[in-house]
């Protein structure tokens, strides 16, 4: 999970990860109906919906103790992983839990921008990248800037447009950032290329001109082809 891979990267104590990790699983156990609805929903959410998603920190916490948790960082990282003030501090000077807690707001934000939903697309893993340290301009963005090492402006199973116009598929991070491995799955006019061909973007051919959505790709690609060539690189 990136948060714990995120919590890796700050040099966390594997009980101090996992406290994490259940926190990302379980912090909106109190509104899993609302997040349900929202999914298919066009319109913005109504005043009711809105006061569910501002108290389901604390609701989803008192859940949780309600169903016998007794972890306190577990339960602290839950109730405050929404809180705005721990934003606005450098790293270092917040306690344990806000520090979980602010990786936990990041990689929530993360997932936001690039899932779908029903009135509109997810975006790209690079405009998700791009918005994350937008928005976290001009105050503490450590935790971005490590999950954007981490993930990568272009993750294995993003689509990407070649700067000589294919299109391929990411299979894996190499050692130069933003350099990955890619199978090209469709040539210069969208004809599907039968195998995939495996490109290294690092030895100098053409490069990564942009991140590209799914649904811009309509063609079937068998991603378990994909996955095959990802596993085994020339």
């Amino acid at each position: 999970m990136l948060c714990d891979l995120v919590a890796r990267d700050f040099a966390l104590h594997q009980a101090q990860r996992d406290s994490l990790v259940q926190a990302a699983l379980t912090m909106n156990v109190s509104m899993t109906v609302l997040q349900d609805q929202m999914a298919t929903q066009y319109a913005r959410p109504d005043a009711d919906q809105k006061r569910v998603i501002k108290q389901h920190s604390a609701d989803s916490a008192t859940l949780l103790i309600g169903k016998g948790i007794t972890d306190a960082l577990w339960l602290e990282v839950v109730q405050h992983h929404h809180l705005e003030d721990a934003l606005q501090q450098p790293w270092e000077n917040l306690v344990l839990p806000r520090q979980l807690a602010f990786i936990l707001h990041v990689v929530d934000r993360y997932a936001a921008l690039i899932s779908p939903r029903q009135s509109r697309e997810g975006q790209s893993a690079t405009d998700s990248a791009h918005k994350l340290l937008e928005t976290s301009s001009g105050r503490n963005n450590t935790v971005e800037q490590a999950l954007i090492r981490i993930v990568g402006l272009c993750p294995p199973g993003t689509f990407v447009l070649l700067k000589d116009k294919r299109v391929a598929i990411v299979t894996r991070r190499t050692q130069q950032p933003n350099q990955p491995d890619v199978a090209v799955v469709m040539d210069q006019q969208g004809k599907l290329i039968r195998p995939p061909l495996l490109h290294h973007t690092t030895d100098g051919a053409a490069g990564i001109e942009s991140a590209l959505l799914s649904s811009a790709v309509q063609e079937r690609i068998s991603h378990h082809l994909i996955l095959q060539l990802g596993r085994h690189p020339e």
